[in-house]
C-alpha cells in the first residue's frame, strides 16, 4: 500500500494558533545575548513555510529540519522572556514539536535518531517530560530517552531522565545507571557518580548492586579529582581493582584520612594482594597529615615487621612534621613508650628524630636524642651520626665533630662518604684547617669526591694564600673537573 502523502498545509496547519498570533515575537531575540542556534537561522514561521515549499514528497530530513527550527525558537522565546521579565515562558517550541511528530506519524515518516535527539535538547525535553507526566508512567517511554542521551554522551540531559525516573517511581536499568556513573565520572563529577550508584543500590528491592567496574570508575575519578567523603570508604569492598585502592590510598594520604587507608589495606588484602612498603609509607603520610604522629612512628615498625628497609626518605614526613622542640621531645616520648610496652622501634623512627632536631637548628637536642639510642634498645647507624656531623657543621662545632668519628670508630663503623664531606667541611672552617686535606685523602681512598669539596678545598686555599690551590686543581683535572680562580667560594651543584 501507498505511503498517505501529506496535506500542502502539511504541519503548519497543525500548529496551535496560538503560534499564529505570535508570529512577530518568534522573529526577535535579544541584542548581545548568547545564542546556541546560529544567528543565520531564519525566523520560524519562513524557515517552515520554506521546508513545506520545498517538496511535495518530505523526507525525514525535512522534519528534522523543522524540529530543529522549532527548539531554535523555542530557546530565543525563553531567552527573551528571560531578560525581560525574569521569568521562564510556556515552551511554545514544544507545541510546535509535537505538532511536526504528529504530522511525520501521519504520514508514515520515521524521524529516527535525528529527530529523537532534537526532542532531548534542553529547550524541548523539560516539556517532554512534563507531557509524560500527565499520562500513566510509561517505562518504555523513559528508557528510550536515557538511550538516547547515552547516545548523545549528555550527561545533563541523562541526569535529568534518571531524576525524573526515581520521582515517579520508575527503576532504571543498571545498564543505564552504568553508564550515568561512566559519563559522570569521565565529566570529572565523582560525587555526582556516587550518588547515582548509591541511590540504584539503595532502592533496589532485591539488594541488586553494580558491578564493580562501575564502582572502580568511581574510586579512580575521586582520586583523580582529589575528592574525599566518608561514603566512599564502603564502595571499594565492591572494587576489585588493583589501581582504583592505589588511588584511594594516595588520596586518603594527601586529605588525612587514615582510616581510608586502613580500609583500602584490607580491601588490597581481600583481593590477595600483599601491601608494600610504597603502600604502607602512604599510610605514614596519612597518619602524619591527620596530625597522629605517634601512629606514623608505628608504621615505620610494621615497614621493618613486612620484611623491608625504611629509609630516610620513607620517614620524611615525620621529619617535615616535627617543626618545634614539644613536637620533638612528643615524638622521642612516643618511641620511648613503645619500648616500655615492649613494642620493637626501628632506626628509622630514632633518626628522624635526630633528622627534625638537626633541621630546627637543635644540635644539643640531636646530640641528646643520638645518645639516649640505648635507652630505646636501638644502636645508632651510619646515618644517625652523619646527621649529627651535620649539626656540626652548622654550629661550627669542630670538636663535637672529631668526637663523633671517634665514637663511629668505637663502634666498628666506618665513615663514609657523607662522613668525610662533613669532616672537611668542618675543618675549613677552622683557621687550622690541616686535617681537611687528612680526611681528603681518606675519602680519595674510599670513594670519588664530588666536585663541590674540589670546589671547597681549592677556595679555601686560594683565600689563606694557601698555594696548595695548585695541587687541588690538579688533582680535580685528573678527576675529569674543572677549577678556575674564579669559582664561588659557595659549593656549586656540578
Amino acid at each position: 500500500m501507498a505511503r498517505p502523502r501529506p496535506q500542502v498545509a502539511g504541519f503548519l496547519s497543525a500548529l496551535p494558533t496560538r503560534f499564529h498570533l505570535s508570529r512577530a515575537a518568534s522573529s526577535s531575540h535579544p541584542r548581545g545575548a548568547s545564542l546556541r542556534p546560529s544567528d543565520a537561522s531564519p525566523a520560524l514561521p519562513v524557515g517552515l513555510k520554506s521546508i513545506n515549499e520545498q517538496s511535495h514528497h518530505r523526507s525525514p530530513s525535512h522534519y528534522n529540519a523543522a524540529l530543529r527550527l522549532a527548539a531554535d525558537y523555542s530557546f530565543r522565546r525563553g531567552q527573551t522572556a528571560l531578560l525581560r521579565t525574569g521569568t521562564d515562558v510556556e515552551s511554545l517550541g514544544w507545541s510546535i514539536a509535537r505538532a511536526i511528530c504528529a504530522d511525520a506519524q501521519r504520514a508514515g515518516i520515521d524521524l529516527g535518531r535525528d529527530g529523537l535527539e532534537q526532542l532531548l535538547r534542553p529547550e524541548i525535553l523539560p516539556t517532554l517530560l512534563l507531557e509524560l507526566a500527565e499520562t500513566e508512567p510509561l517505562q518504555s517511554a523513559y528508557a528510550t530517552l536515557a538511550r538516547l542521551a547515552i547516545a548523545s554522551n549528555s550527561l545533563e540531559q541523562l541526569h535529568l531522565v534518571l531524576h525524573e525516573m526515581y520521582d515517579r517511581g520508575l527503576r532504571p536499568s543498571a545498564l543505564v545507571v552504568k553508564h550515568a556513573v561512566r559519563m559522570a565520572c569521565e565529566s570529572d563529577y565523582p560525587r555526582l557518580a556516587y550518588e547515582l550508584a548509591h541511590r540504584f543500590e539503595a532502592d533496589s528491592p532485591h539488594g541488586k548492586r553494580l558491578d564493580s567496574a562501575a564502582w572502580a570508575s568511581i574510586l579512580i575519578a575521586s582520586a583523580q579529582s582529589q575528592y574525599v567523603s566518608p561514603h566512599l570508604t564502603s564502595a571499594y569492598a565492591s572494587s576489585k581493582a588493583f589501581a582504583s585502592l592505589l588511588s584511594v590510598l594516595a588520596v586518603a594520604a594527601r586529605w588525612a584520612d587514615p582510616s581510608l587507608s586502613l580500609r583500602a589495606l584490607d580491601a588490597l588484602a581481600a583481593i590477595g594482594v600483599t601491601a608494600e612498603e610504597h603502600h604502607l609509607t602512604l599510610l605514614l603520610q596519612a597518619y602524619v597529615n591527620a596530625g597522629q604522629l605517634p601512629d606514623a612512628i608505628r608504621v615505620l615498625s610494621a615497614i621493618r615487621a613486612a620484611g623491608f628497609h625504611p629509609t630516610t626518605a620513607t620517614a620524611q614526613p615525620i621529619v617535615t612534621a616535627l617543626t618545634t622542640a614539644d613536637l620533638i621531645d612528643q615524638a622521642f616520648y612516643t618511641i620511648e613508650d613503645m619500648h616500655k610496652a615492649g613494642s620493637s622501634v626501628d632506626i628509622t623512627a630514632l633518626n628522624a628524630i635526630v633528622e627534625a632536631a638537626v633541621r630546627t637548628g637543635d644540635l644539643p637536642r640531636a646530640r641528646a636524642t643520638q645518645l639516649a639510642a640505648a635507652d630505646v634498645g636501638l644502636v645508632p647507624d651510619e646515618i644517625t651520626y652523619n646527621l649529627i656531623l651535620e649539626a656540626c657543621v652548622t654550629a661550627n662545632n669542630r670538636l663535637l665533630g672529631e668526637r663523633i668519628i671517634s665514637e663511629m670508630r668505637s663502634a666498628s663503623l666506618s665513615p663514609n662518604a657523607t662522613s668525610y664531606e662533613h669532616m672537611i667541611r668542618l675543618c675549613l672552617q677552622s683557621p687550622e684547617y690541616e686535617a681537611a686535606f687528612f680526611y681528603f685523602e681518606k675519602f680519595k681512598a674510599e670513594a670519588q669526591p664530588r666536585r663541590e669539596i674540589y670546589v671547597a678545598l681549592f677556595n679555601a686555599c686560594q683565600k689563606r694564600d694557601d698555594r696548595r690551590w695548585k695541587l687541588v686543581q690538579e688533582e680535580a683535572q685528573r678527576a675529569g673537573i674543572r677549577l678556575s680562580r674564579r669559582d664561588p667560594s659557595r659549593p656549586q651543584r656540578s
